[in-house]
Order: structure tokens, then C-alpha cells, then sequence
């Protein structure tokens, strides 16, 4: 047997915008198996133990031969040779991937919209959002889709500027499987309620409109709860040949977080295109957890005696807990083109601590 204690690291994260967000969310159903909705502080223990059959031994193996390589791809595969890092990483991006999805920047809205978006975040994910041939990514990943709605509390006010007028309440939430077709499955979900006051008046000049300021803040609900759903073959190459643990068993998380966003932004308006620019002070709490108990046989092909056959077992138990940071700046940035009560969108979001995240949207807004 082995014991391992894996040290933490530290990722480097770097921005792509990539804009094909929802092709995205069927590539990266494992992409989220670690995607811990908070910063993880954990303490992380792994237990890796194989164990050769007579089959092994007879052809001059030692446990050495096997244990080692397995051991390596185990750790590298499911990112346990850096698992407080790793999920740190996952926890800050999926954190911001829903961060702007349930409120409107850009529209001043007079009455009420309908409307939704997809959002995808990174952090030290390089400059990709595709998961690559990798079991789990290198860095931070995670996407949301959310349906949102707002009305004007003062739509029923008969003067044009009545004080009613400046606020606007906003919901939204959605609940759903993750995409099929990866060794990972589960549901996602988010809900979310925001009020948005209009501190200062804007002017509208017809062609141009400065929207005026803005503060928003509410209540965001996000979660997964992922599990391994079916066998997870890893390769690993030894001397002389190659083997294959075949993993399964229970590799699951379960992981909420909450956060209350405090927002200042403004908006100006130039014929159909408006363009917006705020900032704000993300406060969050929550918990995470992490536990796998993975088991399956060894098979290999080792020259010149064995050629895929079995040479014993794998065992690997390995427990993760998280606690969140209290709070994170950021500042975001958008830019939306109407025609008429039709609206798209694109917003971006940059974290503080150096996560980024991003989400395209359409809406119908009077």
C-alpha cells in the first residue's frame, strides 16, 4: 500500500473568451465532476493500493512495477497530485459563472422583460475552454444556464418620473441533468433575486441616453451534485507494456453556494447599441464536499509473457472538504444591440482573484 498526502498548489489563471457556450455544456459534464462551488481550504487524504495477483508474479512483476505508474496516472487523471489547488480553482470559477445572469445592466427597463442566458468562467484553465483529452481539465472551469424576468415596480405609476419608477426587481433559476455522454453525470441549478435602484436619474436624448447609476443586490443559490456513472478506464504505461485500471465505485460531490452581490453600475446608449460598466462586491458562504471510493481490476500487456490479462486489484479512497472566501471585488462590462423590444447581449466579469468569467443572453425588455 501507499499512502499519499498531496501538498496544495497554487494555479496561474489566464482569460479565453470564448463565445460557444452552449455546444460547451455536453463536452464538459466531467469538466464539472470537481467543480466545488467554493474555495477550497481542505484538508485531502489519498489512499492507493494495489495489489498483484499470481499471474503478475510469475512473470517477474513486483508491486513496485504496477503500484507506481498506477499511482501516477490515478493522481494525475483525477488531479489528486494537486487536489487543494485543483479544486480551489474549480471553486473560484464556477463562483463567477453565474455572477450578472439574473439582472439587466443595459435595458432601464420601463415595464417588464423575459429573457436567458448561458455563462461559462475559468481560472488557470489557459486560454481554452475545451477540456482537451484529459479525464478532468488542467484549471478551473464551470458553465451555468439560467432563465431570468424583471418588471419596473413603478409600471402602474401614471407620472413619468415617479419614484416608483427607479426600482426594479428581477428573479431567475433553473434547474436540469447535466448533459449525457462523459463518465460523469448529474444535475445543476440556480436561482437568484435582485433589486436594482436607479440612485440617479439618467437623460435621454432620443438618439443617445445616459442610463444614470445604478445599485443592485439580491440573493444567488447555486448548485451540482455530480457522481461517476459508469466504469472510468485509465491507461497507464509500465516497462515493457501498458495497464488498465478500470474504476468504479462512488466519485461524487455535493457542493451549494450562496452569495450576495453588491453592484454600482451605469449605462450609455448610442441609437441600438448600449454599452454598460460597473463593479461590485461579491460576499459569499456555503460548503463543499468531495469523496471517492473507486475500486476495479488491473489488466495489462507486458512483453513477452502477458498480453491483457489480469494482474490484481486498485483500490483508492480520498475525502475533500471546502470553506469559502468571504468576499471578492470584481468589476464587469457589457455591451447589448436591440432592435425594438429584442435584445442581445454579452457581459463579462473580472474577479479579483484573478477569475474570469463571461455569459451571452437574449431578452424581450420594454
Amino acid at each position: 500500500m501507499t499512502l499519499r498526502t498531496v501538498p496544495p498548489t497554487r494555479p496561474v489563471t489566464v482569460l479565453d473568451c470564448g463565445t460557444r457556450h452552449l455546444a460547451l455544456l455536453r463536452r464538459t459534464a466531467s469538466i464539472l465532476v470537481c467543480a466545488t462551488l467554493l474555495p477550497v481550504t481542505a484538508s485531502a487524504q489519498v489512499r492507493i493500493d494495489v495489489e498483484l495477483n499470481q499471474t503478475a508474479l510469475d512473470a517477474g512483476l513486483t508491486e513496485a512495477d504496477v503500484e507506481d505508474p498506477v499511482n501516477d496516472i490515478i493522481a494525475s487523471e483525477l488531479k489528486l497530485d494537486g487536489v487543494t489547488g485543483f479544486l480551489d480553482s474549480m471553486a473560484k470559477a464556477q463562483a463567477m459563472a453565474n455572477k450578472g445572469m439574473g439582472a439587466d445592466y443595459a435595458s432601464n427597463i420601463k415595464k417588464f422583460e423575459v429573457g436567458g442566458s448561458v455563462s461559462s468562467a475559468l481560472n488557470g484553465a489557459g486560454f481554452s475552454f475545451k477540456k482537451g483529452q484529459e479525464t478532468l481539465p488542467q484549471g478551473g472551469f464551470a458553465a451555468h444556464v439560467t432563465l431570468m424576468g424583471g418588471i419596473n415596480l413603478g409600471l402602474m405609476a401614471s407620472k413619468k418620473k415617479a419614484f416608483g419608477k427607479r426600482f426594479r426587481l428581477y428573479g431567475n433559476g433553473l434547474y436540469m441533468p447535466l448533459p449525457g455522454g462523459e463518465a460523469f453525470g448529474g444535475t445543476m441549478y440556480n436561482m437568484g433575486a435582485h433589486l436594482q435602484v436607479k440612485i440617479v436619474n439618467g437623460a435621454d436624448a432620443k438618439v443617445t441616453e445616459w442610463g444614470g447609476i445604478d445599485i443592485t443586490t439580491g440573493f444567488e443559490y447555486a448548485g451540482y451534485q455530480l457522481n461517476l456513472k459508469r466504469d472510468l478506464p485509465l491507461d497507464a504505461p509500465i516497462e515493457g507494456g501498458e495497464v488498465t485500471w478500470t474504476a468504479s465505485g462512488d466519485y461524487g460531490l455535493a457542493a451549494t453556494a450562496t452569495s450576495i452581490p453588491i453592484e454600482v453600475s451605469t449605462n450609455v446608449r448610442v441609437a441600438i447599441m448600449t454599452g454598460y460598466l460597473g463593479g461590485a462586491l461579491d460576499i459569499y458562504t456555503g460548503s463543499s464536499d468531495l469523496q471517492a471510493d473507486l475500486r476495479g481490476p488491473i489488466k495489462g500487456t507486458v512483453k513477452p509473457a502477458l498480453k491483457n490479462e489480469r494482474l490484481g486489484d486498485a483500490t483508492l479512497a480520498f475525502d475533500a472538504a471546502g470553506a469559502p472566501d468571504a468576499y471578492v471585488p470584481r468589476i464587469f462590462a457589457g455591451g447589448q444591440l436591440a432592435i425594438g423590444p429584442l435584445k442581445g447581449y454579452g457581459h463579462l466579469n473580472v474577479g479579483f482573484n484573478q477569475t474570469y468569467g463571461g455569459h451571452l443572453g437574449g431578452r424581450l425588455a420594454w
